[in-house]
């Protein structure tokens, strides 16, 4: 059962790009989509936190906005399991993108990255059987594994409906 999901915010969130205007002002371009998805994934009771190696205002903003239960600004995305007992590591789902996030996703429960990762960070999920995404970043990958998480979470606590899946599974001709 996952309880909380972390997930990247450049390169997961969004599709890697940093907007420059004029004046100096940064901005970032994030997916409605994956939004509701996060919405949807804190009604089911789990937990979200977002990681980013920078500490933009505009990321304050949108993790304002979807009521995300913690926001980090660390370089080193190790360091957000600080916060977590080590015997809930497997409870814990994360998404990340670049070479950087591959210490946390080998100590997760659920490793996870979008279809455009890094090929390093695609061989790490992969090895691990984690869940890669279909879509790329802030292109609604994060949508993708929060309705992957709902489904797996829904799924271990319903072991009757899992039953019924294999009755019906083994009924059916090959």
């Amino acid at each position: 059962m996952i309880r909380i999901m972390i997930c990247d915010v450049d390169g997961c969130l969004t599709d890697s790009q940093i907007l420059y205007l004029d004046g100096g002002i940064r901005g970032r371009i994030f997916n409605v989509r994956d939004g509701q998805g996060i919405t949807q994934l804190r009604h089911s009771d789990v937990n979200v936190w977002l990681v980013s190696g920078e500490q933009d205002s505009h990321l304050f903003d949108r993790a304002e906005k979807l009521g995300v239960d913690q926001l980090f600004g660390l370089p080193d995305k190790r360091k957000v399991l600080r916060e977590i007992p080590a015997f809930m590591q497997s409870e814990i789902a994360f998404m990340g993108d670049d070479i950087g996030d591959i210490p946390l996703l080998m100590i997760v429960g659920v490793p996870a990255c979008p279809k455009d990762a890094h090929p390093d960070v695609l061989n790490c999920v992969l090895s691990l059987r984690g869940f890669v995404a279909t879509k790329g970043g802030g292109k609604g990958a994060v949508r993708e594994f929060c309705d992957y998480i709902i489904g797996e979470n829904h799924r271990e606590s319903s072991p009757e409906l899992n039953r019924e899946f294999h009755a019906l599974k083994l009924k059916l001709p090959d």
